[in-house]
């Protein structure tokens, strides 16, 4: 992945146009976008600021910034939108090559002929390429339910204490006015003389 040749996607308060930076120097955000993966790929500093020829110091300057956050935030959502393709492609390319094989048999090597030929799947192998692919299927399905469960104890949770509060507001006691009575010299009067 060439990283100085990756254009940062938009981010909302963020002018990607300018180019110039506090104190004078200028560098463009594709430089900068950079030098926030290659700080994400090292971990360090000066081994970021050797890599990209930035110095450290305005590197911890950037860090400091209201961008650096967003950037990396772009660029780690981007690593893994990648990453997810990459692997649903290989589930699928396996997928696709587990359904050829049950349909059409294993190829093997016929010792005698020299020739691939098809060889129907033995019953316990696919007895366990069932169960397991059963066995996700279902744990997916189970995740999804208790994803929704859990919004819907959330709100059931929510409801019960408006309910708690409307409640708890109707039983209010009435509140009285009692008169006003001012006791001048209270203890003053009581003392002995």
């Amino acid at each position: 992945m060439q990283l100085e040749s990756q254009i940062p996607p938009p981010i909302a308060e963020l002018d990607f146009t300018s180019t110039e930076v506090k104190k004078g120097a200028s560098y463009t955000w594709e430089k900068k976008y950079s030098v926030v993966a290659a700080y994400l790929a090292t971990g360090n500093m000066r081994l970021t600021a050797k890599k990209t020829g930035v110095n450290a110091q305005t590197i911890e300057n950037w860090r400091k910034s209201n961008w650096w956050p967003e950037l990396v935030a772009e660029l780690k959502n981007t690593d893994r939108a990648e990453l997810n393709n990459k692997i649903n492609k290989l589930v699928n390319i396996g997928l696709n090559n587990i359904e050829d094989q049950l349909v059409n048999g294993e190829q093997v090597l016929n010792q005698k002929t020299g020739e691939l030929v098809r060889k129907p799947v033995s019953a316990r192998d696919t007895t366990n390429i069932v169960t397991g692919l059963m066995q996700r299927q279902e744990a997916i399905n189970k995740n999804e339910l208790e994803k929704e469960i859990g919004k819907a104890t959330t709100q059931e949770i929510l409801k019960s204490l408006a309910q708690e509060f409307a409640n708890f507001n109707k039983n209010k006691t009435e509140v009285v006015d009692l008169p006003f009575v001012e006791v001048v010299n209270a203890i003053h009067d009581e003392r002995e003389a």
